[in-house]
């Protein structure tokens, strides 16, 4: 789950999935504010899990949503567990609440990784990897 320490912001894209529900829960242990985008039948469940803000995808956009929480200072990590990232243009909204020298993590690989991997996955000063 990258560097995560105490103190550290954690995005979770899909916490209500298998991997997604267990980052929120280790993020949470290891000290980290945790958020998180679910379904509206995931809500409460994800917040007894840990989760201190919690975005209903079906009526938020978490990018939107996200961008006046976290201020200028962003989110260190976001871990991608639905595959959000298929374009340039969508990892470069991401840097929106991503901080610089933050780390957004994907276990989706799209062909937008194999781009990175020409700049050692580097990106305005942030860093973007695959799990796959």
């Amino acid at each position: 789950l990258g560097a995560i320490t105490r103190g550290s912001k954690v995005l979770v894209l899909g916490g209500n999935r298998g991997v997604g529900h267990l980052a929120v829960q280790i993020a949470r242990l290891k000290g980290a504010t945790v958020a998180t985008t679910v379904p509206p039948t995931s809500v409460e469940w994800i917040k007894d899990l840990g989760a201190s803000e919690v975005i209903n995808f079906n009526e938020e956009d978490w990018i939107q949503r996200m961008t006046p929480t976290v201020g200028c200072s962003g989110m260190d990590i976001i871990l991608d567990c639905v595959g959000w990232a298929t374009s340039l243009s969508e990892l470069d909204r991401a840097m929106y609440v991503l901080r610089p020298g933050g780390q957004y993590i994907s276990s989706f690989h799209h062909e937008v990784f194999d781009i990175l991997d020409d700049t050692d996955g580097e990106r305005k000063g942030r860093k973007f990897s695959a799990m796959m």
